[in-house]
Parts: C-alpha cells; structure tokens; sequence
C-alpha cells in the first residue's frame, strides 16, 4: 500500500489564530490533512505519530512524539489536534514529522518529505513566550537563549531587566562584568529627549537628563530641573543637605533668603579663596604658621625664605595682593611679633624679646588685603 499525505498548511495557520484570539491563551493548533493511498483517498480509522525535528533530515527530535490515534479519514481527509507545549517553539527552525498506520496495527509508515513549521505557525509563540517554566512570573530569553530571564515580569506587573526579582515597578541589575550603566539617549529632535521625566500624579515636577542643543533651557548640559515654583533637594543619610529653589541656593536651611544661604561654618582647603567680585572692597585674605627656621607647616598662598639666624622672617605673597596687605601676627607669650617693610608682594617680620634681642621662633600671621 503506498500512503501519502498532503497539509492544508493555510487550513492548518488559520487554526493556530483562531486559539490566538481565544481568552484563554493555549498551545495547540489544528493540523489538517489529506492522506491517500495507492493515489485514492483514504477512508476509514488510522494512527497517526507527529514528531517535532530540528533538521529536514536525520537530526534529533524536539520534545516527545504525539500519536493521535483512531483518527477518522473521510474521502482522504482528516483533522487532528497537535499539542507540543510552549517550550519547542524557541525561534529555531522546525520541520515536522509524520508517521501512519491503519489503526491497531503495529507498524508505522514514515511519509517523506518532512513538512517545515514555517513563520506563520510562530505566531504561537505569541501566547507561549512570556510563559518560563520554573519561574514565577513571565521572562523574555535573549535571542540566542545565553542570556535567560533578560527581561522579566512578575506576578504584580513588577518589571526586572537583569534581576528576576524586582523589587519596584521597573528595576535594573547590571552585571559584575559590565562597565557601561544603562543609557537614555534622545533622537536629536528640539526638546527635552534624553532623561527621566517625574509627575505627582497627573503634576510634572521636573526633569533630570540632558536636553537637546535646540532646547529652551541648559542645552547640551546635564540639568536637573525642578519645574517653576518646584524646590529641589538633596538629602544626605536623612539629613538635608541642599535645598533649590528659584534663583536661590540654601545649605543647612530650607528656606534661603539670598541667592546662597549658608547655615553653619565654611571651611576653604588649603588652596581656598573668597572672592566676592560684587563687593566694594575685594578682599584677600592669607593666614600661615611658620616654623623657627622659616618651614611652612600651615596654610598657602604664601612662601617664607629659609631662615639661617639672620633677620628678619621674609614672607613673599603668592601672588601678590593689589595693594599692600594689613598683615599681623602671634608669637610665643615670651616675645612679641613686629611687622615692618609691608608692600605687595612680601612682608618682613621680626620676633623680639626682652625688648632688643631677636630671635628664632614658631609664628603665626595673618595678612588681609585687596586682589
């Protein structure tokens, strides 16, 4: 008996869209057949086994085959439900396998060529690729499956990109192996592309990222904006350290009454300066401590030739001030301190005591003066 067998491969799609709209989201399709035998149409009950393979010949067979048995054959044609799950459809290459028999009997008869599972019958992924066996929720595989879980959904709605457990609405895990954070980049269009956008409610309350060179405001800068009228803050271990609101800055204090308010000391580092280029008067000022033969042990902006027992102590202001400083100092409560020779760049100070005698002792000085 020679048995062949021919798919309606468009009867066959239409099954697999017709679950597609169903509520509730399965795996099977509807193959449907025509088989002949000695070239007439086949009657009656046969066997039917469909296995799943990964190559058009020989290759290895994916997942478990499926018999469908006593299947009836009217005038060559039949119909038969085909369930393989929701894991052999990964995007790789299918073809499918058919063996017959008349029912009951013992052999199969493979039938050949084998039929591909061509792209149209993927749209079932659809319903089964969100669905990751051995995990609770709902996961999408990198392309070529190395990368399991890259994006996942949990059972709250909770998304996770590197992380299958997110712990806020969308939540992001780098690798210990990459180096590049994750980007938000704009398509080069005017405006506000590349940042976070935040709402309270249906409120905006500001941006953070980088606009455009076309845009309103900061273009090409990194901004953080609180929108107008919007304070913005930055807390530090629950402490508030910066408070902005517009057109003022305020540290230590939420409610600044200058464009910058500070509520508590400022300390400059060794190389810092105040400058307040709105005052009348500039103001510079230096403060050192000096050593008994002429070593810097603190403060900047000045330098002290070595001492070698000859007087005076020679301070050289680097750079100069604009004008002659005032400049005054301390010394050992056994001595006094005396200023001489003050110009611009350089002050002379000698160290008395017992009214005449000069001599090598640990200083410290203070010189307040114009830029």
């Amino acid at each position: 008996m020679k048995t062949q067998l021919s798919s309606f491969l468009l009867v066959a799609l239409l099954g697999v869209a017709a679950h597609s709209r169903l509520p509730a989201q399965s795996t099977t399709l509807t193959y449907q057949g025509r088989l002949t035998s000695d070239g007439n149409p086949a009657n009656g009950s046969y066997d039917f086994q469909f296995t799943l393979f990964d190559t058009e010949s020989e290759g290895n067979p994916v997942g478990y085959p499926m018999v469908a048995a006593a299947v009836e054959v009217a005038q060559g044609l039949f119909t038969v439900p085909l369930d393989f799950g929701a894991n052999v459809f990964s995007g790789q290459d299918r073809w499918l396998g058919i063996a017959v028999r008349r029912a009951g009997t013992d052999e199969f008869t493979p039938l050949s060529p084998r039929q591909p599972i061509t792209a149209t019958p993927y749209a079932l992924t659809a319903l089964t690729a969100l669905n990751v066996p051995g995990v609770n929720g709902h996961a999408l595989h990198a392309l070529n499956g190395s990368v399991a879980n890259a994006l996942f959904v949990d059972v709250g709605g909770r998304v996770g990109i590197g992380t299958t457990n997110p712990a806020s609405k969308l939540h992001l895990v780098s690798s210990a192996n990459e180096n590049i954070p994750p980007r938000a980049q704009s398509s080069g269009a005017s405006g506000f592309a590349a940042g976070w956008d935040f709402y309270h409610g249906s409120t905006g309350k500001g941006y953070v990222g980088v606009p455009d060179p076309g845009a309103s405001i900061a273009p090409n800068e990194m901004l953080l904006y609180g929108g107008p009228g919007i304070k913005a803050s930055l807390w530090a271990g629950g402490a508030r350290a910066l408070t902005a609101t517009p057109n003022r800055v305020g540290i230590g204090t939420t409610v600044p009454k200058a464009s910058l308010d500070v509520r508590g000391d400022i300390l400059l580092g060794s190389n810092g300066e105040l400058d307040a280029l709105g005052s009348p008067e500039r103001l510079r000022i230096i403060r050192g401590r000096v050593g008994r033969k002429g070593q810097i042990v603190s403060g900047s902006g000045f330098q002290v030739a070595p001492h070698d027992g000859r007087f005076p102590y020679t301070v050289t202001f680097t750079p100069p001030f604009a004008a002659p400083p005032v400049v005054m100092g301390t010394v050992a409560e056994h001595a006094y301190l005396v200023v001489r020779d003050v110009t611009a760049e350089m002050a002379r100070i000698n160290l008395i005591m017992e009214s005449t005698v000069l001599i090598e002792e640990d200083f410290q000085f203070i010189a307040i003066g114009p830029r």
